[in-house]
């Protein structure tokens, strides 16, 4: 469970996720989160509708994009609370984890630790951690 106000006026949290296993998310658990831009839920549709409603009070949801579990986006959609959300997008879980997006110059390396000097598409190893470059 995430507690009631438990993110509450966080002005620097800008990304958040949280894991299928969650079963409720209290009142006002993210209100007043003006840098919000990613929040996604690993919450399964069929769970979605115990989870209240009002969870993200003065949080801006047109500029925070809402990631939900492939095949549920129709349900989140329509439910209170995230409906609000403007850019709803649909993830398929992986094994792999901690990845960001990057851009610019930097030295690269492949997965298996060999430096690349033009990388294509993929995943990378930059300053330590595993990076998308799309």
């Amino acid at each position: 469970d995430i507690k009631e106000g438990a993110f509450a006026f966080c002005p620097e949290l800008t990304s958040v996720k949280i894991p299928s296993s969650i079963k409720n998310i209290e009142d006002g658990a993210f209100y007043g989160c003006p840098a919000l831009k990613d929040f996604i839920s690993g919450i399964p549709a069929e769970k979605l509708f115990g989870i209240n409603e009002s969870i993200f009070g003065y949080t801006d949801k047109s500029v925070c994009t809402l990631y939900v579990p492939k095949g549920s986006k129709a349900a989140y959609a329509e439910c209170d609370g995230w409906k609000e959300f403007q850019t709803i997008k649909e993830f398929e879980e992986t094994s792999i984890t901690g990845i960001r997006e990057t851009c610019g110059e930097r030295i690269i390396y492949d997965i298996n630790g060999r430096k690349v000097k033009n990388p294509t598409k993929g995943i990378y190893i930059i300053n330590g951690e595993k990076v998308l470059i799309h």
